[in-house]
């Protein structure tokens, strides 16, 4: 009995061989005339059929097995005719191509019975979902939980490394400018730039490899954040390693190398200069102001700290000047009237204003007050060699003198002066009465 069928395209010749005689289970078929080693072989038990050299006892495992390659031509044109379809009913039932080795799958491509969205997942042998793509959105997911529908075109959990021509990753607008980021292998701790990607050569972002230094429009920050790479570069750091106790710092145009504790400056040699306002462990704030032709460059912590131009202390005393006055004096932990501003040098003002907290020397003028007299006076500058209510010369030049009390001081002083003058003149006038008189008689 021979009968002639369509099977994948090829007419084939149905042939009950000697084996079918002998073992009703399986039947072979053979291609054709010219080439009788294609088989065709169909298992009788399991309805697989299988197309390759099976047998009865190695015979297929699937209803359709392939051993070898396989081809399939297009022989239609338009939609339809060039598809390879895997239907699956409605509901949940998997849907997947398994790619396998030693018959154990490795792969699995399709669609989970779990989950009636149609999304297209990929799975490894450990039945771990690595890629979804959404049916609907067409987003794409790496690493995604089952289940879960990418929300962006692209959405990657866990870490990712991305490795693109020319070491670059553009992500361009319609209109050629976006985003690009770079690793730089010719510097020795590389970088990650971001910048304008229709200007390459504007670098406007740099992340250090090494050291986690940040740039603003330099690509070799020696500070934590250093803004700018010439005159107009700033510097936002910490200080590790130095013996002033400093903890950080913001820097004009002056830039701490964090790694050699060394600080620069760009400059022309004449003009230039920089700044700093640095903090320490005290909670003092300092500012450090310096000509760049005033010091060699690099310069040490020490160099930068003899710069000082004024500090702010954690009293909320105001020190001007490389030196801090007064310090060590009685006035130095006054707390009712503590002392706020210390200046190293000569104050020019148009205009200085002393409050007056305590009574000022009216008093002198009261009927009840008692006026030393010039002999008690004259006794007292003798053994004190200065006037009364005055602090000793020695005590002055170690300690500085309180405005408010010398002003005060010496108007007391003119005052009692006055009551002195008034005095002497009453004892002039009555002293030239009894001569008028004396020359009358």
């Amino acid at each position: 009995m021979k009968n002639r069928i369509p099977t994948l395209g090829v007419a084939v010749l149905f042939c009950v061989s000697a084996m079918q005689a002998q073992n009703s289970m399986a039947r072979y078929v053979s291609a054709n005339s010219v080439q009788q080693s294609a088989k065709v072989f169909e298992d009788l038990t399991t309805g697989n059929v299988g197309v390759g050299s099976f047998t009865t006892t190695a015979p297929p495992l699937q209803p359709f097995h392939v051993l070898g390659s396989a081809r399939f031509d297009v022989t239609g044109t338009g939609d339809g005719p060039g598809r390879f379809h895997f239907n699956r009913p409605a509901g949940n039932y998997e849907n997947f191509l398994s790619l396998e080795t030693a018959g154990s799958y490795k792969w699995l491509l399709g669609m989970d019975n779990s989950e009636s969205n149609d999304n297209l997942h990929v799975f490894n042998s450990a039945a771990t979902n690595v890629l979804t793509i959404s049916q609907t959105t067409g987003h794409i997911g790496i690493g995604t939980p089952l289940n879960v529908t990418p929300l962006t075109r692209l959405q990657v959990q866990g870490q990712a490394i991305w490795t693109t021509h020319g070491n670059n990753l553009a992500l361009p607008s319609a209109a050629g400018k976006g985003l690009r980021m770079h690793y730089d292998v010719s510097t020795s701790t590389g970088h990650v730039l971001a910048y304008d990607y229709g200007a390459a050569a504007a670098n406007n972002l740099a992340l250090q490899a090494t050291g986690g230094n940040v740039g603003i429009g330099t690509v070799t920050p020696l500070a934590r954040l250093q803004v700018g790479g010439t005159y107009e570069r700033a510097a936002v750091s910490g200080v590790g390693g130095n013996t002033q106790y400093w903890t950080s710092y913001l820097g004009l145009n002056l830039v701490r190398d964090y790694s050699t504790g060394n600080w620069t400056t760009v400059s022309d040699g004449a003009n230039n200069g920089g700044s700093a306002i640095i903090s320490d462990l005290g909670g003092n704030m300092s500012f450090y102001v310096f000509r760049a032709n005033s010091l060699a460059q690099p310069m040490s912590d020490a160099a930068v700290a003899g710069m000082m131009s004024m500090r702010i202390r954690n009293t909320g005393r105001v020190v001007i000047g490389p030196k801090e006055l007064n310090s060590g004096s009685p006035y130095e932990n006054d707390l009712t009237l503590p002392t706020r501003l210390s200046v190293d040098g000569r104050i020019v003002a148009k205009e200085v204003v002393v409050s007056v907290t305590d009574f000022w020397p009216d008093y002198v003028f009261a009927d009840n007050y008692k006026l030393m007299s010039l002999e008690n006076l004259e006794s007292y500058i003798a053994a004190n060699r200065h006037l009364p209510g005055f602090r000793p010369a020695a005590e002055m030049e170690q300690n500085g003198i309180q405005l408010s009390e010398t002003v005060k001081a010496q108007m007391e002083k003119i005052e009692e002066l006055t009551l002195y003058i008034i005095e002497q003149n009453k004892q002039i006038e009555a002293l030239k009465q009894r001569m008028d008189a004396a020359e009358q008689r």
